[in-house]
């Protein structure tokens, strides 16, 4: 069950509008989004915690320190 503030979206209407849907999110809204009138998966707000982190993104294909 989701909550109140949840609202469902398909995978197509995500694509279309994932700048506004991820504006949505972030605000506090929570989506449910749907495959073929499945729930596949839920974007959720970040904990207050991570508001405002720079997100760290991997480089090149490493996963961690190497050997010189």
């Amino acid at each position: 069950m989701g909550n109140d503030q949840e609202r469902r979206i398909s995978v197509t209407e995500l694509q279309r509008d994932i700048d506004d849907v991820f504006d949505q999110v972030v605000a506090g809204e929570t989506r449910a989004v749907t495959s073929r009138g499945l729930v596949t998966g839920r974007l959720l707000p970040p904990d207050m915690t991570e508001r405002g982190r720079p997100t760290e993104r991997p480089r090149s294909g490493r996963s961690g320190p190497t050997a010189s």
